[in-house]
């Protein structure tokens, strides 16, 4: 199962990718990691490719962090599938962070760099998340944050030395992997499409 979620997870975050592309011509902002107009302040200048545990775990924790805030607001939804996604999201990416937390104590500390670009990265996000239909604005964001997550992973996934971060990061592309895929269920029962989150 976990070979099928792995390989599956390739084709996501790549789908994703392309999706967040053509989100980054409409609203100038690029969440994938794979658009060529990367600012200063974007992920996507990092080479996540480069076996660096300890900036995969910073910047991972404030992606994570990213996601909690995001969904809070959803707590309070009327729809109930996306009050759910938002409460399994907090509680799960909470304890993801506890446990990053302590591997960072174990390997050196924070990379303060790392942490404060994706903060950065971030905080663009959610002002970006306010807009249009909340649920549908929840979703479309979730997703390419989702995928990012997974193109962050992959390289740790192969590189680390760490066996600790190479089951988180396989749990995180699993699970990750998964949300979207119910994510975009989700969608196609609302007759949600990308380009009409923003409505």
């Amino acid at each position: 199962m976990r070979t099928v979620m792995l390989l599956a997870a390739f084709c996501v975050s790549a789908f994703c990718g392309a999706q967040a592309m053509e989100m980054n011509q409409a609203t100038t902002m690029d969440h994938s990691g794979t658009a060529a107009t990367a600012t200063a302040t974007d992920p996507a200048q990092h080479d996540w490719t480069v076996n660096d545990d300890r900036a995969f775990l910073s910047a991972m924790i404030a992606h994570h962090q990213g996601a909690v805030d995001m969904s809070r607001p959803l707590l309070n939804s009327r729809d109930r599938r996306i009050r759910e996604w938002a409460d399994d999201i907090i509680e799960d990416q909470e304890e993801e962070i506890q446990q990053m937390r302590r591997i960072l104590q174990r390997i050196g500390g924070e990379d303060r760099e790392a942490a404060d670009q994706m903060r950065t990265h971030m905080q663009q996000m959610m002002q970006m998340a306010g807009q249009g239909n909340p649920e549908s604005s929840f979703i479309i964001q979730m997703i390419p944050h989702h995928a990012s997550a997974i193109d962050m992973s992959l390289p740790a996934l192969v590189m680390t030395q760490n066996p600790d971060i190479r089951k988180l990061a396989e749990d995180i592309i699993e699970a990750q992997a998964e949300e979207i895929r119910d994510f975009r269920d989700w969608m196609d029962r609302n007759n949600v499409e990308f380009n009409t989150a923003n409505r």
